[in-house]
């Protein structure tokens, strides 16, 4: 999809909380800086979970992992692997 619609700001924070979810943080980080600085949209309104639930529809699951992304948690089947999630400024 993204091939076809590289503009498709959903589908790059759907990767980014996909790879998050499985400790790929680098290629999690690279989708959502895509979003914030190359798509018009911007990330912000993917900040908000009732936007993203409501209006996106995205799965629960999904969500989860967005929110795991937002709040830079490392994902529970990960936790005491030694996969440490960034720490990162929040300037975006």
């Amino acid at each position: 999809m993204i091939r076809k619609n590289p503009g498709f700001g959903d589908m790059h924070v759907a990767l980014a909380a996909d790879a998050w979810g499985k400790g790929d943080y680098i290629n999690a980080l690279k989708e959502w800086n895509f979003v914030c600085d190359k798509i018009s949209t911007g990330c912000a309104a993917y900040e908000d979970k009732e936007w993203v639930t409501t209006v996106r529809r995205w799965p629960p699951q999904l969500v989860e992992k967005l929110q795991q992304f937002l709040h830079r948690e490392v994902p529970e089947k990960l936790r005491g692997s030694g996969a440490l999630a960034p720490v990162l400024s929040k300037n975006k």
